[in-house]
């Protein structure tokens, strides 16, 4: 009985060892009142960004054929990024968000990668003549709360993208709360696939008709996403002139 009631004391003092060098290890701070609860600001926020999604996964490419608002149609591929520090306990799960005017972009959560993510996601989005920038925001996707906003960054959206004859390949500063620039950067790939042609002054001399189709087709894989031909290319023919006598 007395050995029993030792190995039982041992055992006890054992695990109570144990718990505070637990306790000395981890960092025990009171909970919020709002822990393991979305707040309706954030659920009306996702359903907000829910619809927005749906309705251009219903709208469809042709969309900027339909309005001429749409001055182009841009390919972004969110490459990477390389950020400067860790939040949390354990790596960081980051998903990156673009944003152009209304509508908004996200690529998939690269889970456990911590401060360098790798999505390489290929985005096909809508520029409209009034959109001046692009939103970018990297966010660590959260289990039991809020996801966090941990870099972010405002790209101008001028005629260096929107008339760039070529892919653009940029390395974009982040900012955080590190500093402005100083969060980390972000790897982006933009090539224009299309443009909406200036439209020519209309002249009193000419007879002939308007080109039925103002839109410069600039990246030709992009017609067998959209199912659209980019035309015939052959040389128009010669005017028939009769034989002279």
């Amino acid at each position: 009985m007395a050995e029993a009631a030792t190995g039982t004391w041992r055992a006890a003092e054992g695990s109570t060892a144990a718990a505070d060098t637990w306790r000395a290890e981890a960092v025990l701070e009171p909970l919020p009142c709002d822990f393991l609860r979305l707040s309706l600001d954030q659920v009306s926020a996702d359903e907000q960004l829910a619809q927005s999604l749906m309705a251009q996964q219903q709208l469809g490419a042709p969309v900027w054929q339909s309005d001429p608002n749409i001055v182009g149609v841009l390919r972004i591929t969110v490459d990477r990024a390389e950020l400067v520090k860790n939040y949390g306990f354990t790596r960081m799960d980051p998903y990156c968000r673009l944003t152009i005017g209304t509508r908004v972009y996200e690529t998939n959560t690269c889970y456990k990668s911590g401060t360098r993510p790798v999505w390489n996601k290929v985005i096909q989005c809508l520029v409209h003549k009034l959109d001046t920038r692009i939103t970018i925001e990297i966010f660590d996707e959260c289990q039991f709360q809020q996801d966090s906003r941990i870099a972010w960054a405002l790209m101008p959206l001028d005629d260096r993208i929107l008339q760039a004859e070529k892919g653009l390949a940029l390395a974009q500063e982040l900012s955080g709360e590190q500093g402005e620039d100083k969060e980390g950067v972000i790897y982006l790939q933009i090539n224009p696939v299309r443009r909406r042609k200036p439209h020519p002054q209309p002249s009193h001399t000419s007879n002939s008709a308007p080109a039925a189709d103002d839109v410069q087709l600039l990246d030709p894989s992009a017609s067998a996403e959209t199912g659209e031909t980019t035309g015939d290319e052959s040389s128009p023919e010669e005017p028939y002139s009769p034989p002279e006598e």
